[in-house]
């Protein structure tokens, strides 16, 4: 009798636990409503305006550089910090903010603007398309959705699935 009720308080312990439900599976224009959403109300709520290009990415010019418009198959150098929404920042090519958050990575140094090609899917499409809107010299906000940035993919702990990306950008050189 006892081995009956010690078996039934097992189970009945198993019963209480709940099967995770699996995570909603939603389209890429379903989740680019609602990153277009997430980030009019950042905006909106931080009194920011922004130009809009027709993929969602959302970007601010913060000073015009003088230099020409970057194209693709250009090889560019820019400096960055990469955030969150919520104001994490999870990468940045400046060793300073690195430190001051905790980020700093000893591997990464000499810290300093990244050189890639563009419009050749060497970097995420938000930034080979919102770098292309940028001519040398400029210092920009990008505001990038999920589907433009890492989309469905968990990157790190630091860069969850669905993760609206905000980059700030500065152009520093258009290499020829």
């Amino acid at each position: 009798m006892r081995k009956l009720l010690i078996l039934g308080a097992i189970l009945s312990l198993f019963g209480c636990v709940e099967e995770p439900e699996p995570p909603v599976v939603v389209s890429y224009q379903e989740q680019l409503a609602i990153d277009v959403e997430l980030i009019d109300n950042y905006l909106s709520s931080n009194g920011l305006q922004a130009e809009q290009t027709t993929s969602g990415l959302r970007y601010i010019i913060h000073e015009e550089g003088s230099g020409e418009v970057a194209k693709a198959r250009q090889k560019v150098k820019v400096d960055y910090t990469g955030s969150l929404l919520n104001g994490n920042i999870f990468d940045t090519s400046y060793k300073d903010i690195a430190v001051q958050n905790n980020i700093y990575d000893s591997r990464r140094e000499p810290y300093g603007p990244i050189q890639f090609t563009l419009g050749i899917g060497q970097v995420i499409s938000g930034w080979d398309e919102g770098i292309s809107l940028l001519n040398e010299g400029t210092k920009a906000t990008l505001y990038i959705p999920s589907g433009l940035g890492y989309g469905r993919s968990a990157v790190s702990a630091s860069i969850p699935a669905n993760s609206i990306l905000i980059f700030e950008v500065d152009l520093v050189e258009i290499v020829q």
